[in-house]
């Protein structure tokens, strides 16, 4: 469940970029989403996820790694 939590706000903040800010890298993340969506032979195929969670890091920064000192 956490899972599809987080998909779902990862897409929706894409979303908030792209309506907010006209970001184009979000934009392109969320139209090869669409795009993967449809081509894929099964619509229950999970694919996309893995490809939407390496385009975010790779294109955004969203995702970042703290690096904390004890």
């Amino acid at each position: 469940m956490l899972w599809s939590v987080a998909m779902c706000d990862v897409v929706y903040k894409l979303q908030s970029l792209v309506d907010l800010y006209a970001d184009a890298s979000a934009k392109e993340i969320l139209d090869e989403l669409t795009d993967q969506q449809v081509e894929v032979a099964s619509p229950n195929s999970p694919a996309w996820e893995v490809q939407l969670i390496d385009d975010v890091n790779n294109k955004t920064n969203l995702i970042t790694v703290r690096k904390t000192t004890v």
